[in-house]
């Protein structure tokens, strides 16, 4: 019988065992014909696309084993079982065992080269794949454990190993089956992706985690302990993310003759937390120190800006001596109680060097912890120092690119769109599509055709319909799709913005065109200018434009509007001219906006939500009455990036949209920024979306709310009233306070004249006598303390001085009295 007909039968049924017998008793012959027959079966299987990969997937195992067995070259074996279509297999360990076996025919130096090339192709996934098998590493290691190689070195052999350690230490607590412990062990340290592999491993485990397996490994002699700890100490040198080295040096228990201590006190300034606190509490017990390595350590750690890192500091020179020139670091710390205890140090080792230290940082103490230090250290002056006053200045958009100026620059264009692709490139390359469309169909789509736009049917992402947009020029075979965009969990904007892209891809398929797009923005908000809008309608003359394309113009206009372009848009005498004349002599159109906290319920449970009220004003068109609706059921919004774009003149609007979506923190990067740029009233929605911005856990987005305060204060649009909505949402738990204190203080060091705000918001989180303060508030009486002294206010805050009164030198009680002292004039 024919071998490649045997061959492909087997592959094809998924009949692996029947194809390791088949492929182990070719000759040398038969061998020969099948490997000039898989590399163009391959080829055929994935030219059908996408869907026949999956097919080509589910045949990898026979694919690899038929390879691996027949084709001549090492290199072309390990080039074909590294291929992106036959990589990835269900079950390794059998895989692995199967190749190997079906290449005992093979030379021992053969079989070596092989072994080798697999390690050297081995590669660490992107992103957070790591946790799966590492393709080809099952394979790799047993030709290495079977031809007995040392294997090249390469980073993924060995974070592949540590990854598997991980893995079987989750699983179960046996005794992981590894091999090549003893290389792999001295590699550990040094090579990239192991640090991700133990840090899982420290965080979910059955077994317990893998740092402690190895400290077991050298309690039990099966590996050096002094290794284990040369290998934590070079590491510990070299940086980067060392924690599971961290936690595999306090399991190993170094004997305090082990510990380096000279470059223990080096890592101190930069290492990372759990790193200088490790080698902070390995110094104190290193018997007879060195005095200098000493004063050089806990200098270090007084500078720190982790807390427990200065406390370390402070114990230490609780237990040894006081070193004044740390102590006078601490001084100016933003944390009383370290300040209260540097104080008390510095005040019993008042006789040491540094005295003129203590003085200098003292001066800028509050009175009464100056009294305390002038009784050892003499006479003490104040020294306020001065505020340099500025002006905060918004983070500019980017300016729009020009227009699309070819049909290959068109091409290129859509060839990098992806379903997150910003909307003004996706508004440009779509305007440009429609105009050369127009201009010569035919030619546009010969251009296209080469390209392979990606066109999918569903409409999650609004970048997608542009790319089918030109697909369906490019190909008559593509369809619109089902209509889907009223799903219910859709939110408004969003159905808007896939009925209009639609609506231009209906247009298309159709073989219908027109010249231009009336909607395509002119300023990076998405405005559309209104001279430009008429010079748009003039070119379309008496074809009448996409319904949806003109109401999205429309939308984008700027709030200020010459009176004279309603007379030249009458004087167009096209029905779509008359209709932009009847807007503009009633724009803008403002709606009545409130805000308020409900309960909602939410799946199994009642929550509770900021929630806004639209009053629409008389005679608004119906579609635009629907778009103004709050939309407060929808939890999740997709496209939201586009949101701002879509009313750039109601920015209050486009806020009151997005609630639910910041509420569950499904918000696209970049919005809040952008609706600061906008226009129209800031009011409770826009105010309560900055602030729900401010909560994000992580810092990167609240940065963006960071940017939108700096923006709106640099147009001096910051109203005090932002200040009584965050309080609110504060006090109904929907927002952090200390994360909100950390944005404002932010904005504060960037200019922002914070007072009126943070004195509006004072008296709703301010604590009534006998009852606990919330959480964060002393930070934030420090920021407020601070925008008093810049700006000279003064005045009464309700609340402010029963809690100035309580006694204590809580960070609560020391920043209330500042503030009560600053705002009292007669002070």
């Amino acid at each position: 019988m024919n071998p490649w007909r045997e061959v492909r039968e087997c592959v094809e049924a998924g009949d692996v065992v029947g194809l390791a017998e088949v492929v182990n008793g070719l000759n040398e012959l038969g061998r020969r014909a099948v490997a000039a027959q898989l590399p163009g079966y391959l080829r055929e299987q994935l030219a059908g696309g996408w869907e026949s990969r999956w097919r080509v997937r589910a045949m990898a195992d026979d694919l690899r084993l038929a390879g691996a067995a027949c084709l001549s070259g090492a290199a072309e074996v390990a080039a074909w079982l590294n291929r992106r279509e036959l990589r990835e297999v269900d079950d390794a360990g059998a895989d692995a065992a199967r190749i190997v076996a079906s290449l005992s025919w093979r030379s021992a130096a053969w079989r070596a080269d092989l072994a080798a090339r697999l390690v050297e192709r081995l590669r660490l996934p992107r992103g957070n794949r790591t946790f799966r098998p590492l393709p080809g590493w099952d394979l790799a290691v047993a030709l290495v454990v079977e031809t007995g190689i040392e294997p090249p070195v390469n980073d993924a052999l060995v974070a592949g190993w540590a990854w598997r350690l991980a893995r079987r230490r989750w699983m179960d607590d046996r005794e992981p089956e590894l091999p090549l412990l003893d290389l792999m062990v001295s590699r550990l340290f040094e090579a990239e992706g192991v640090a991700a592999a133990l840090s899982w491993s420290d965080r979910a485990h059955v077994g317990g985690p893998a740092t402690e397996w190895l400290a077991e490994l050298a309690a039990d002699g099966r590996v050096k302990r002094a290794d284990l700890l040369s290998g934590c100490h070079g590491r510990f040198l070299v940086g980067g993310d060392v924690s599971p080295f961290v936690s595999l040096w306090r399991r190993l228990g170094a004997e305090p003759g082990e510990i380096p201590a000279r470059d223990f006190v080096r890592l101190l300034p930069t290492a990372e937390p759990s790193l200088a606190t490790l080698a902070a509490e390995e110094l104190r017990r290193v018997p007879d120190l060195d005095r200098e390595l000493y004063v050089e350590a806990v200098e270090a750690l007084a500078f720190r800006p982790e807390n427990r890192l200065v406390e370390l500091a402070l114990r230490w020179m609780g237990e040894r001596e006081a070193v004044l020139t740390a102590l006078a670091t601490v001084l100016t710390h933003d944390k009383p109680a370290l300040r209260d205890r540097a104080i008390r140090l510095a005040v019993r080792h008042a006789s040491s060097d540094g005295r003129e230290a203590i003085r200098q940082a003292a001066a800028s103490l509050p009175a009464e912890a100056r009294e305390r230090l002038a009784a050892a250290f003499g006479p003490i002056e104040a020294v306020h120092e001065p505020v340099a006053a500025g002006r905060p200045v918004a983070t500019p958009l980017q300016p729009l690119p020009p227009a699309i100026a070819s049909v290959d620059e068109l091409v290129d264009e859509l060839s990098t769109l992806r379903y997150d692709s910003d909307p003004m490139r996706c508004e440009r390359a779509l305007a440009a599509l429609v105009t050369f469309a127009h201009r010569d169909r035919e030619g546009l789509a010969a251009a296209l055709r080469p390209a392979q736009l990606y066109a999918p049917g569903d409409d999650y992402y609004a970048s997608l319909i542009v790319s089918r947009a030109a697909a369906v020029i490019a190909s008559p075979d593509v369809r619109q799709g089902a209509e889907s965009d009223y799903r219910s969990y859709w939110t408004t904007l969003h159905r808007f913005v896939v009925r209009r892209l639609r609506e231009v891809v209906d247009l298309l398929q159709s073989g219908g065109s027109q010249p231009v797009l009336l909607a395509t923005p002119t300023l990076p908000t998405g405005h559309v200018d209104v001279d430009t809008l008429l010079d748009r309608l003039e070119l379309l003359g008496q074809t009448e434009p996409l319904p949806l394309d003109l109401l999205q113009a429309l939308l984008r206009l700027p709030r200020s509007v010459d009176p004279a372009a309603a007379v030249r848009a009458e004087g167009l005498g096209t029905p779509a001219g008359k209709q932009v004349a009847e807007w503009l002599r009633r724009w803008p159109f403002d709606p009545g906006v409130t805000c308020s906290i409900q309960v909602r319920d939410h799946e199994h449970w009642q929550v509770e939500k900021l929630v806004a009220a639209v009053t629409m004003p008389p005679g608004l068109p119906d579609e635009v009455a629907r778009l103004w609706t709050p939309d407060e059921n929808r939890h999740y919004a997709y496209n939201t990036a586009w949101f701002p774009s879509i009313m750039p003149s109601h920015r209050e609007l486009v806020a009151v949209q997005l609630l639910p979506s910041l509420q569950s923190r499904s918000l696209d990067a970049g919005v809040l920024a952008a609706l600061a740029h906008d226009e129209g009233p800031v009011e409770g929605a826009l105010a309560g979306a900055i602030a729900l911005g401010m909560d994000h856990k992580k810092p990167e987005r609240r940065a963006e709310a960071l940017d939108a305060l700096v923006t709106l204060a640099a147009r001096d649009q910051l109203e005090a009233d932002f200040g009584q909505v965050l309080a609110t949402l504060v006090r109904n738990d929907l927002v952090t306070l200390s994360r909100a204190t950390g944005v404002l203080q932010q904005a504060q060091e960037s200019g922002v004249d914070l007072w009126p705000v943070l004195a509006t918001a004072l008296p709703l989180l301010l604590p009534s006598p006998g009852n606990r303060a919330r959480a964060g508030l002393g930070e934030f009486l420090t920021v407020a303390a601070n925008a008093a002294e810049r700006t000279g206010a003064s005045g009464e805050i309700a609340g402010l001085a029963d809690v100035a009164a309580r006694k204590g030198s809580s960070r609560l009680a020391e920043e209330a009295r500042r503030l009560h002292n600053s705002l009292d004039s007669e002070t």
